[in-house]
């Protein structure tokens, strides 16, 4: 349900005081009048929770989980809704798409872009394709950043740095400029960010190339500007422009068999992404209504290096193998839509979308030199150094994905207390599969042969259509209760060929999935919006889920439909202020969710999943809480502030096999205590009060030798800080 912080700070729209007002529905409406789940936090809330980026934000929603492989690889996992395939959840900035696609499936590799300087973060649970597309079945991320002031002009600086034992230490710095150019009609604000240091896993010389202590450190880059110009009392266009360098020094993971913070493997890894954000909105006001016309441009390009012995042992080949993966992606989205302002008891919001995603991923493994690295980074690197006939695999994958659609949802009240909404959605989606592939691994004649240069160019046009209908009631201006029922729906796709080479039992592709999520929820915001309160209570029927199968010979995996699952889960979180100064705040959430379906191969597979089985990573239990105090010393304001979170244990796979592997429960906590003095704010913090070792991601490896091998990401030790930022 909807939890609102009560520190709100309202932009162009009126609101309230302590109250969040909320875009989830494509117009300006109260989170208390919004009939869906809604969690919506204001940037000082992020702030204050040091939930600046996706990783941190499932630490105050527990709703939301993140299962990480490190830093610029996530996947969110809302409501238990969790599966291989492209992304379950959308991601916005503000209106540009910036949705993260991983070959390997599981909706990962999510943005990685931060929360600095931005007025909410809103995240939508439950299906949101009637206005938010196919990538939003399970829900949708928006972060919606702080547009410039056309009145006054504004600084900010913030800068932290913490370390602690077992760790590098670790510098974060951010700056704003507020700058009107023509008052009350242009406007700039520029935001920019640096982020260095921070590693904490070892490298050992007895199992690695080089012996290292705290070799994953991250460097981060980044700056946003926004320009909106006011160019009439009706229009008004909105550009934005961003760019952002990741690089990580090391792989962000351990082996389960090495043990905590200990890399082991014989070649090195890392991580290179640089991100650029290109958008444009333009918004004209009539006497009915409002037109919208957005365009968007995001594109992502990394190169990862990983270890990829676990593999090559299957063929008795000496360890040192290293693979690299490089993606280059773009996507640009393109919404026309109305949102009306009648006078009467009907609304409407209706538009047209297209989105171009163009998605290139290239993979070579090879022998690593001396030095834990391949000698060349990708295939044209490698054919230009005259190295290619070393590689033991190469491929290139071209993935392009073409969507239309069409959307309306329109609200009528029944009566001046309950309303009636009505949404639907029609897709069209056309998938454009090509891949080059020189594999020189086959099976089963031989361990390493020299393969064939292959190539397969295979395309489809997929339809379907999203609905949403919700009862909403509210029968005083503190209580309003809904009742909801909306469906998803996601593309279907190709499996790799190279899989299929691997092992020609692998189907050529697999179907979409499609789900029905029925919910019905309460929000309370009583005594004046001091005590909030939000509920609800949802079942989730989905068909045809996208699972991940591997093979018999164990070598390789493919993505299969897997019949039916249901989810079961109720959710509630709260704020308080019961006196001056004291803040509380919480939540927590239960989910049960199951196979009510064979997967294929059930009979024949000790792997695959049966009726019964929990859906992997998603755990039972999950709670939050948050509990802060200020108080005024003189002319100044004394605060302290702590957080938590819990979230259950869950298992990598649906059965005991070679993959079921447990990702461990835990609770974590952070601390701070600061002192406020006009534009002044200093305060020192730890983060990781207990010095647990939390997982926040596990990975089994297919054909890993032994079985149950896993890569582990888990936080940073216990770090201790201080922050100082200022501003006028």
């Amino acid at each position: 349900m909807a939890h609102a912080e009560d520190v709100a700070k309202p932009d162009a729209a009126d609101a309230t005081d302590n109250e969040i007002l909320v875009t989830a529905t494509k117009r300006a409406v109260s989170v208390q009048d919004v009939p869906l789940a809604v969690a919506a936090l204001d940037g000082d809330a992020l702030e204050k929770t040091n939930a600046i980026d996706l990783t941190r934000l499932g630490n105050i929603d527990p709703g939301l989980q993140i299962q990480s492989k490190g830093a610029g690889d996530n996947q969110i996992i809302i409501r238990g809704i969790q599966s291989a395939g492209a992304s379950l959840v959308s991601v916005y900035m503000d209106e540009a798409v910036v949705t993260g696609s991983d070959f390997n499936g599981s909706g990962g590799r999510q943005s990685s872009l931060p929360f600095y300087d931005v007025e909410r973060v809103e995240v939508l649970k439950g299906p949101q394709g009637t206005l938010f597309g196919s990538g939003s079945m399970a829900g949708s991320v928006r972060v919606v950043a702080n547009k410039p002031d056309l009145d006054d002009y504004s600084f900010k600086i913030s800068g932290s740095a913490e370390g602690g034992a077992g760790t590098n230490a670790l510098y974060e710095t951010y700056g704003v400029a507020n700058l009107p150019i023509v008052k009350d009609k242009l406007g700039l604000r520029i935001t920019a960010w640096d982020v260095d240091g921070g590693g904490y896993l070892d490298r050992d010389a007895d199992t690695s190339p080089k012996a290292e202590n705290n070799t994953n450190d991250q460097h981060v880059k980044g700056a946003r500007a926004i320009l909106r110009w006011d160019a009439t009392d009706n229009l008004t266009l909105t550009f934005t422009g961003l760019t952002q360098k990741l690089v990580v020094d090391d792989v962000d993971y351990y082996m389960r068999t090495d043990g905590p913070y200990i890399i082991g493997t014989p070649t090195l890894g890392g991580w290179d992404e640089t991100d650029h954000l290109a958008s444009f909105v333009g918004e004209y006001k009539l006497d009915f209504g409002t037109i919208t016309a957005t365009s968007s441009y995001y594109k992502k390009e990394l190169l990862y290096r990983s270890d990829t012995t676990y593999i090559t042992k299957l063929f008795d080949l000496p360890g040192g193998y290293q693979i690299n993966e490089g993606q280059d992606r773009s996507i640009w989205s393109n919404e026309l839509r109305f949102a009306s302002a009648f006078s009467g008891p009907f609304q409407v919001v209706a538009g047209l979308f297209y989105e171009r995603d163009r998605d290139l991923s290239q993979n070579v493994i090879g022998l690593a030199a001396a030095d834990g690295n391949l000698p060349c980074t990708l295939y044209e690197d490698c054919s230009a150094k005259g190295l290619q006939s070393d590689l033991l695999f190469s491929r290139a994958l071209q993935h392009d994905v073409d969507q239309y659609a069409a959307f309306g949802q329109a609200d009528y009240d029944i009566t001046e207390k309950l309303t009636f909404t009505a949404g639907i959605r029609y897709y069209t989606g056309k998938l454009d599969w090509q891949e080059y592939s020189n594999q020189s691994l086959r099976l089963p004649d031989s361990p390493v042969q020299d393969g064939p240069v292959t190539t397969l160019d295979d395309k489809s046009t997929q339809h379907n259509t999203s609905f949403n209908f919700s009862l909403g009631w509210r029968p005083t201006d503190e209580v309003s209760f809904y009742a909801r029922a909306a469906s998803g729906f996601r593309l279907g796709g190709i499996n790799s060929l190279s899989s299929r080479q691997l092992d020609p039992t692998v189907p050529v592709g697999y179907d979409s999935d499609t789900l029905w999520n029925y919910e019905v929820g309460a929000k309370f915001a009583l005594f004046d919006r001091k005590l909030t309160i939000d509920t609800a209570a949802y079942y989730i029927d989905w068909s045809g889920q996208q699972v991940s199968q591997v093979t018999k010979s164990g070598i390789t995996s493919y993505i299969a439909n897997a019949g039916t699952s249901d989810v079961k889960g109720f959710e509630l979180s709260f704020s308080a202020r019961p006196v001056p100064g004291l803040t509380v705040g919480g939540g927590f959430t239960y989910t049960e969710s199951k196979l009510t379906e064979d997967q294929p191969l059930a009979d024949t597979d000790p792997a695959a999943g049966h009726k019964g089985d929990h859906i992997p990573l998603v755990p039972k239990w999950s709670f939050t809480g948050q509990l802060g105090y200020e108080m005024p010393v003189g002319s100044s304001t004394v605060y302290a502030q702590t957080s938590f979170n819990y979230r259950g244990r869950a298992y990598t796979d649906f059965n005991e096999n070679g993959l079921y592997i447990p990702m461990e429960a835990y609770f974590r906590a952070d601390a701070s205590v600061g002192v406020r003095h006009g534009e002044w704010d200093i305060s020192v913090f730890v983060k990781n009060l207990t010095d647990v070792a939390a997982q926040i991601g596990v990975v089994p490896l297919t054909g890993a030798v032994p079985d149950g091998e896993a890569s582990i990401t888990t936080i940073r030790p216990r770090t201790f800080g201080v922050k100082l930022s200022t501003g006028f």
